[in-house]
């Protein structure tokens, strides 16, 4: 699927989603996110970007978008670091 995606197109896409979730990462109002389903790729990096998160207790499973063919570049994986915080070292 990859080889047959027209690259300026797909770059352009992410840039749109990535400035897209600045903007709501970034608004002075506060963000809350809501979902009631299992949280898929673009769901979860839409709940990252906002300033509160809720869902169901079995909602926090995520797919990885590989299986869809889909490349990080929405800032997901920036996103994520920031929230989680770095790894404590093994005692």
């Amino acid at each position: 699927m990859l080889a047959s995606v027209d690259p300026p197109s797909s770059i352009t896409s992410c840039l749109h989603a990535n400035e897209t979730l600045l903007r709501l990462e970034h608004t002075p109002k506060l963000v809350i996110a809501r979902d009631q389903r299992t949280l898929r790729r673009r769901r979860l990096e839409i709940a990252m970007a906002a300033d509160l998160r809720i869902a169901r207790k079995d909602a926090a499973k995520s797919d990885s978008g590989s299986d869809l063919g889909v490349l990080p570049g929405t800032g997901g994986t920036q996103r994520l670091s920031r929230l989680v915080g770095r790894a404590k070292p093994l005692s």
